[in-house]
């Protein structure tokens, strides 16, 4: 672990320093990191979001995911191929804009088949524009990796690579429709150049860097998009993304975002060091990304690495700072949430996971963590009920209701904190509630039965377990419980019919009530 983590050292001083000549750094024999210009970060910290924040004000909260897979999901196809056409437009004059395509594309890279249909649909209804094409490529590559999964590759099974391939197939074909149709749209520059790394394609990808930069050299996607293909991690060596960076800084004037590239080398750094759980050396190299300007994506990275560092507190700072700049990526929620149940603030952890559900949907990594968060707050729940600090179960099973609210269970319990607090009212609505998810449990019919006891409504006793007894005929116990709601209303004959029924069955209750009370019938 030390020899690797001293590997990842040595990478991270050969990538900085031709990057920044102005900038010493040293390692002390601990492997830490040291700046003899390095700034003050905390205090700095606010200072730089506010006067580098222009840098990625086009990255600011616009909802564009929502809006671009609203049009699809109502089969709105001329209306969102003008709404692309339109980003693209803006794109061509004014390259701050190309944020906000990019996003609009990226809302199309979901890990849900019912897309598919959609995008199939708009295919066929416009197929002579690239939009539709563009869109569905975007699906096919983000499938592409879901079927591959994020394991390494020994690891993976030779069926999930072999998935992964036949969507990157269908996504080339998309892609290569897309430039028969109109090879002016730069965003499918970009997914080319991923596309062709994952295929461990460099010179694919570098022909398309250099086309796309030949339609739009103040492109920023364009550029990172290939950058990312030249970090260490694909074998690459630094002297390309060296020369990348340098040479893109001839535009910056006309594109500061162009600034943050210089930064990239630093976060990825930070990411690698983040996978071996070296995370003060991966904060240092994070805080030394953001001194190119503040880039959202980073913001994100370092608050993540705050939460694995369990200072909950700063992560959550972090993410709210990434989120500022950019609510477009349900990640960012995921990460943000995670943080807050740590702190306890479950409100606002689970707005955030609904919101990543909403941006990610059917993410195998948020319904992981969601369903741990509900069993979380049962968990504390049931220990905070066993403290007589019923209100504050109460409340946390809110919470847990929220979040699954078609768990019959959660009703239950909560159900059976209200009879503690004697709120017998929300009780029989929340055991009517589980026994309406889930009819055939008996423990859900026999708290309800004590309740509506309590409010002398046998009619209504006898009703659920009629029904209950309809789906579960066998059981003796039902019955029993029935037979005395009737005994209660006064009606002996049908209280003694289901005392016999149960002792007919073996139901050595059932059969001590018919001996007790049979004379009454007779």
């Amino acid at each position: 672990m030390r020899k690797l983590q001293w590997v990842l050292v040595s990478l991270f001083v050969c990538w900085c320093i031709p990057v920044l000549g102005d900038v010493h750094k040293w390692f002390d024999d601990k492997g830490i990191v040291h700046y003899s210009d390095k700034p003050n970060i905390k205090k700095e910290s606010n200072e730089l979001l506010l006067t580098k924040k222009k840098l990625t004000s086009t990255d600011a909260t616009v909802k564009i995911t929502f809006t671009v897979r609203q049009l699809l999901i109502a089969q709105k196809f001329e209306q969102l191929n003008q709404l692309l056409e339109k980003y693209q437009s803006k794109t061509d004059i004014d390259i701050a804009f190309e944020s906000r395509l990019s996003t609009a594309y990226a809302a199309f890279e979901v890990n849900d088949q019912s897309y598919k249909q959609l995008l199939d649909s708009w295919v066929k209804a416009t197929p002579d524009n690239y939009q539709p094409y563009l869109a569905r490529a975007k699906f096919f590559y983000n499938q592409g990796w879901v079927a591959r999964g994020n394991k390494w590759s020994s690891e993976t099974k030779k069926s999930q690579i072999k998935k992964m391939k036949g969507y990157f197939i269908k996504a080339s074909k998309d892609m290569h429709k897309v430039l028969t149709i109109d090879d002016h749209t730069i965003e499918v520059y970009s997914l080319i150049i991923r596309h062709a790394m994952s295929l461990g394609n460099a010179k694919s990808a570098e022909s398309a860097m250099e086309k796309g930069l030949e339609i739009n050299p103040l492109s920023y996607s364009i550029r990172y998009s290939y950058l990312i293909s030249l970090m260490p991690r694909w074998n690459n060596s630094p002297v390309k993304a060296i020369a990348l960076i340098n040479n893109a800084q001839e535009y910056s004037s006309e594109n500061p975002k162009l600034k943050l590239l210089k930064g990239i080398i630093y976060m990825d750094v930070g990411d690698r060091l983040a996978i071996q759980d070296s995370y003060n050396l991966a904060e240092k190299a994070y805080e030394k990304a953001t001194e190119f300007g503040i880039n959202h994506s980073i913001t994100m990275k370092q608050g993540k690495n705050y939460f694995r560092k369990k200072d909950y507190s700063k992560s959550v700072e972090f993410l709210n700072s990434a989120i500022d700049l950019y609510s477009e990526d349900g990640d960012y929620f995921y990460w943000r949430s995670k943080a807050n149940s740590m702190l306890h603030k479950y409100n606002n952890a689970i707005q955030d996971i609904k919101l990543a559900e909403k941006l990610s949907p059917k993410d195998k990594s948020i319904n992981t963590y969601k369903a741990w968060l509900v069993n979380r707050l049962v968990y504390r729940a049931y220990n905070t009920a066993k403290k007589r600090k019923t209100k504050f179960a109460i409340k946390l099973y809110n919470f847990a209701i929220e979040l699954d609210s078609d768990n019959a269970d959660l009703f239950y319990r909560r159900a059976r904190a209200n009879m503690t607090a004697v709120k017998f009212g929300l009780a029989v609505v929340d055991l009517k509630k589980a026994i309406e998810l889930d009819p055939n449990d008996y423990n859900y019919y026999l708290s309800l039965d004590y309740v509506l006891a309590k409010q002398k409504k046998w009619s209504q006793i006898i009703s659920y377990w009629s029904k209950y007894i309809e789906l579960n005929p066998d059981d003796s116990r039902a019955y029993v419980e029935r037979g005395g709601a009737y005994f209660h209303k006064r009606d002996f004959k049908s209280s003694l019919l289901d005392a016999k029924s149960a002792a007919d069955m073996g139901n050595v209750e059932g059969q001590q009530v018919y001996d007790k009370y049979k004379h009454l019938v007779n």
